[in-house]
Parts: structure tokens; sequence; C-alpha cells
């Protein structure tokens, strides 16, 4: 713009002196002899020699502004073209009628301007634009008009520019371009004339809306935007040609500072479902450690799962510790089903050579994930006429009401320590101890009250409820 301007500032320049070093007569310049300060109509010399009359020549007034300090302006008029074109500097603010008027800005300051030019009234649309630009440190700024033929009184009014801000458009995205597809990005202001702002830098007043959107069919492309010290980015997928405007995310931007808009080439990898894992009844003393894995070989990607979610695709690998002396069963099932295990479904006991252990894997997770821990069944104990005994379940002592778990038990049942002197020898003979496992027949053994009584029942398999019982014998 600014190169255009000045260019049109020389041209002036130059048909000007044209105009004065080619001898304009009065022949080519009917108004040459007219003084610029004299009525709007007035009569031309005649020559009493030839008996020549020339036309009245109308005059129209141009209306200026005070202008600022550092701004100059240059008025030219022009008429006819070709080699029968004449041009003349505007006197006394005093424009000819159906000449052509031209006005060169010539801004010295650092400060932008806007002008107006108004013809009878009506404001008259510059195609170059109505600013003029501020002086850089290379050149003055300029600015240009032309009123193409002057048919009333001109007012040109100036004011200083709002307040301007450079949006910088730079769509390297369209690296990607081919000839079936293009990456688009569009920068408008929505209440203007909707044409996208071209890649370079734009200025735009303070307060101007924009929208801002990528349709990009050539390839997934980032769109990158900062407004002052603020950035935003936006990752997008390729579109499919002609997809619904609806579908198009616009984002809006109220200028109010330098706003850059970038769009670069980018893959986006494609995010993963993600599954649940719900562990249920995990013992005290059992810990579980989930990671999940994908690819093979270099390729290969080993993580831990966090948040209980698993990634589709991956393989799901579990692994139990187990510090107690209970042996445990597990199941893993996904979206419902369980999943068979190489390795059995058993965490073992720890025993005197460390903690037990147990391990599952699931080879592509494609649904939610329950793993459930299942510890030996259990069954309830129960002691009748246990008054003057002390029953034990290895070295637990066992209570009335007590359970224990299923599997190979051996019991000791003591007389209570000072109970013998309780009994008188011919109260008794003996004692008929008696276990029952669940509806099985009863195991019984017989003991003397003394001190050092007891009975031992080892290697019982318990799968039932537990039943002990004394009788007097």
């Amino acid at each position: 713009m600014k190169s255009n301007l000045k260019s049109i500032g020389l041209f002036l320049s130059a048909a000007f002196v044209l105009a004065g070093c080619g001898g304009s007569t009065s022949s080519s310049s009917p108004a040459s002899s007219l003084d610029a300060n004299s009525s709007e109509s007035q009569p031309a010399s005649v020559s009493q020699e030839d008996s020549i009359v020339s036309e009245a020549i109308t005059y129209h007034s141009i209306t200026l502004p005070t202008l600022p300090e550092g701004l100059s302006l240059a008025l030219m008029q022009r008429f006819g073209t070709g080699d029968d074109m004449v041009v003349e500097e505007v006197e006394n603010n005093k424009v000819k009628d159906g000449w052509m008027l031209m006005g060169t800005f010539d801004n010295a300051s650092e400060k932008e301007y806007e002008f107006a030019v108004k013809m009878g009234g009506t404001e008259i649309e510059q195609f170059l634009g109505n600013e003029i630009s501020a002086k850089t440190s290379e050149e003055n700024g300029y600015g240009a008009f032309t009123v193409l033929a002057v048919t009333s009184d001109v007012e040109i009014a100036i004011s200083e520019a709002p307040i301007k801000y450079t949006v910088t458009v730079n769509n390297g995205a369209a690296e990607a371009n081919t000839d079936y597809a293009v990456n688009g990005l569009h920068v408008y202001i929505p209440e203007g004339d909707m044409d996208d702002f071209p890649d370079g830098d734009t200025r735009v007043k303070d307060g101007t809306v924009l929208k801002v959107y990528v349709y990009n069919c050539a390839s997934d492309v980032r769109l990158t935007i900062t407004v002052g010290e603020e950035t935003t980015v936006k990752d997008y997928a390729e579109m499919t040609a002609f997809v619904d405007d609806d579908k198009v995310e616009i984002l809006e931007f109220t200028v109010h500072s330098d706003i850059s808009i970038v769009t670069s080439v980018i893959e986006i990898e494609e995010e993963p479902t993600l599954y649940n894992v719900t562990v249920d009844n995990l013992p005290d003393g059992v810990f579980l450690t989930l990671m999940q894995r994908f690819g093979t070989g270099d390729d290969m990607v080993v993580e831990q799962v966090e948040n209980n979610k698993v990634k589709s695709g991956w393989m799901l690998m579990g692994t139990f510790e187990n510090s107690t002396d209970v042996e445990y069963d597990f199941t893993v099932k996904m979206g419902g089903t369980e999943v068979e295990q190489v390795l059995g479904n058993t965490i073992a006991a720890s025993d005197v050579g460390g903690n037990g252990y147990g391990a599952f894997s699931i080879p592509a997770i494609s649904g939610d994930v329950t793993i459930e821990v299942v510890g030996p069944e259990s069954y309830s104990v129960t002691i009748e006429s246990g008054t003057y005994f002390n029953v034990y379940d290895g070295l637990t002592l066992l209570e009335n009401g007590d359970t224990i778990q299923k599997g190979a038990h051996s019991f000791s049942i003591f007389l209570k320590e000072g109970t013998e002197y309780e009994f008188e020898p011919e109260d008794l003979d003996y004692f008929e101890i008696s276990l029952t496992i669940g509806d099985q027949d009863p195991l019984t053994s017989s003991v003397i009250p003394t001190k050092y009584s007891s009975v031992d029942f080892n290697n019982v398999n318990v799968d039932g409820d537990v039943l002990i019982s004394f009788t007097i014998i």
C-alpha cells in the first residue's frame, strides 16, 4: 500500500513538472489565464484580433482541515488523456468543474491518520483506502485520494486513526496441499466483507472481532493462535471433503493486541479406548501389581496401569504377592467372560522360603476387566460342654462360635489347668471327646481328667462345620 501511494505521489509530481515545462497554452487549457480567486463563473478573455470567445469555466471550492504537525497535502487537477492531458496544481483551493482532483498526503510524523473526501456532502469511496500511514525508519508515510470528475464543492476531513494491531497469518499447513485436497486457514471479519486475510501482516482496529477456522482435507493440522502473551493450540484430524459446516469449529477473538495465527502439519495419534479394571475382595497381606504392554521387540512399550484404566488392544499383566500363610484362588473376567489362565488361578501361600505368588495375563484388552480373589471356604466351630477343656487348632486357641478355613487341621484338646481338682474319682471314669465334621461320622477319643490329660485329632480334613463335644462317661 505504502509503495503504491508513494508511486502515485511521484507520478503526480512528474506530471506537474511536465505541465509547466511543456508550455501548456490557453488553447490546451482554456482556464490558464483565469484568476483562481475570481467568482465561480467567469467569462474567458477575448482576443480582438481573432475575435475568438472561450467558454465560461466553473470553479468549485475545496475545504481543507487544519493539518496536524508533520502532515502535508499536495493537490493536483487533471483534464483529458494521452497527448491532450493537462495537469495543473490546484491554486487557492479551487478546482475546475469536470476535472479530476488528486491529493497526496506526506506524513513525517509517527502517527497514523484517516481521511474522508466528500463532494456535495457525499463521501467519495477511495479504492486505495482512507488511511495515511505513519513514518517509518526508512521513509515518510503516505496516503492518496482521487475524485474522478469534480461537479460540486469538495470537503476533506482528517482524523487521528484509531489504535490498530497487527494480525499475522501463516498457513504453514498448506505445504501438505495436493491437487485433490487442501488445508485451508480462514481468518475474517464477520461484520465485514467476509474475505479471508492473506498470509502476512494485516492491520486492524482495536476491538475488531475476528473469526478463525481450519478446513483441513490434506492432513492433520495444528492451529496455534497467540494473542498477546496467551497462546491457544488446537489439533484437528484430517477432514473428509465437504464436511458439514456445523462440524467445523469456529473460534472468535476480539482484537486488543497483536495476534499471530499459524497452522502446521502434524500427525495425530489416535487415543486408544480405555477400559476399567476392577479388583474385588483383595485380602489383607495380598498385593497386586498391574502392567500393560504393547508391541514386540524393539517396539515394545510397557507401562504401569494407572487409575485402574487399561488401553484397548494392549496386553494386561497382573502379579499377586502373598505374605500370608493362606492360599487363595482368583478369577479374571473380561466383558463378563472368564479368561482362562495357562498358569492356573492360584495364589500360593507364604512359607519359610518367602512370599507366595500368582500371575495372570490377558493378551489383548477389548472390554472391562474384573479380578476377584477367593479365599478358602470357612466353617463354624461349635464347642459343647467345654467348660473344663481348651481346644487348639494347631497353635490357635479356638472359642465356641469361631470359624476356620477349609483344609487339613490338627486339633489338640487339653484339660484346663487346675480343673482336675474339681473331680472326685468316684464321680467319673473318663471323658469321651467327640469331633464331628459336617455330616460325617464323628471321631471320638477318651481321656481321664488328670493334670496332663490331652487328646489329639491330627490331619483332619475340614470341609464342613466343626462340632466338638464332651461327655462324662
